[in-house]
């Protein structure tokens, strides 16, 4: 099980308004805007920007972001890009590093795909202590290296699951592709069940959907239980 402190207090940032560009999940956690992917329309990607007491960064990749490239300055930019998985190098983790000066990391197990298609400047193999508000938690599965981020940040601990959990019309959904490893993805949400936190942050949504989705601890473990159960009968999440 994740134990979580209790967040130690950080100083209040400059705020940054949705019509900088940025849209404030909480005070701390601002979204860049949606990308909506071609091969499955009406869903959309996004990256964060977490503004962490030692400094931002930015969680998942999303072309998105490059349109709010005044407003991530604003906020003081950002000290590295963490990627959910390696499906992010495709879809603007490049260009968020050129213009944003990021480097960019991955799990290791995703190194060799992602760097095919962005300089990877670090890796990591099991859990990592990114900063003190901020693990990353391996969830192997719908990519070998898939990689969810708890960030404990000052009004919200935030899970963000890039795509291999999302919220669709209401209900916790996962994801499994034709490569997937749906054992390994099992094990990746029966683990995951046992994480505290307050908001859901997938990298996928649907278009107008809420950004962040909360849960109790009791109602994410019904929801996980559900997927897990689905995933265990055969379909995709």
């Amino acid at each position: 099980m994740t134990t979580i402190m209790t967040p130690t207090p950080t100083p209040t940032p400059t705020p940054i308004t949705a019509a900088a560009g940025l849209e404030p999940v909480t005070a701390h956690l601002l979204a860049g805007d949606p990308l909506e992917l071609g091969f499955a329309p009406g869903m959309v990607v996004r990256s964060f920007l977490l503004r962490g007491a030692d400094g931002n960064v930015l969680v998942n990749a999303s072309d998105g972001i490059l349109r709010n490239g005044e407003a991530v300055e604003a906020a003081g930019g950002a000290t590295a890009l963490w990627l959910g998985h390696w499906h992010e190098a495709m879809l603007g983790a490049g260009a968020i590093a050129k213009r944003f000066g990021t480097p960019v990391h991955v799990h290791q197990a995703d190194h060799e795909e992602a760097a095919k298609r962005v300089a990877v400047a670090g890796t990591f193999d099991g859990p990592k202590q990114i900063a003190p508000d901020l693990r990353a938690i391996p969830i192997p599965g719908h990519t070998p290296g898939s990689t969810a981020y708890l960030w404990r940040g000052p009004e919200a601990r935030c899970l963000f699951t890039a795509d291999s959990l999302y919220v669709s019309e209401g209900e916790l959904r996962g994801v499994l592709l034709g490569d997937s490893d749906r054992g390994t993805f099992l094990d990746s949400l029966r683990r995951l069940r046992e994480v505290e936190f307050d908001l859901l942050v997938p990298w996928v949504a649907r278009a107008g959907a809420p950004i962040a989705t909360p849960f109790t601890r009791d109602g994410f473990a019904r929801s996980i239980d559900a997927v897990i159960g689905r995933v265990t009968a055969g379909a995709d999440g």
